[in-house]
């Protein structure tokens, strides 16, 4: 009986290791993930910042060529 308890003991122990691996791996993958979101978002971001500074400035280009045709 001592011996099937000392045996149940062990694999808890493996099973608990094996667990904290899984874990850990999950971690780190979740981490890579929001480290490579980020990175995508600040793309993004600074793509639509530079359409709408592209967009503002052919705005005022524009209204410049309008006035002048209109005067």
């Amino acid at each position: 009986m001592a011996e099937e308890v000392g045996n149940l003991a062990a694999m808890s122990g493996r099973s608990a290791q094996e667990i904290s691996v899984l874990l850990d791996k999950s971690i780190s993958k979740v981490n890579e993930i929001i480290s490579n979101s980020q990175l995508r978002i600040d793309e993004m971001t600074s793509m639509t910042k530079n359409k709408i500074d592209n967009g503002i400035e052919l705005g005022k280009k524009t209204t410049f060529i309008i006035d002048k045709i209109i005067d």
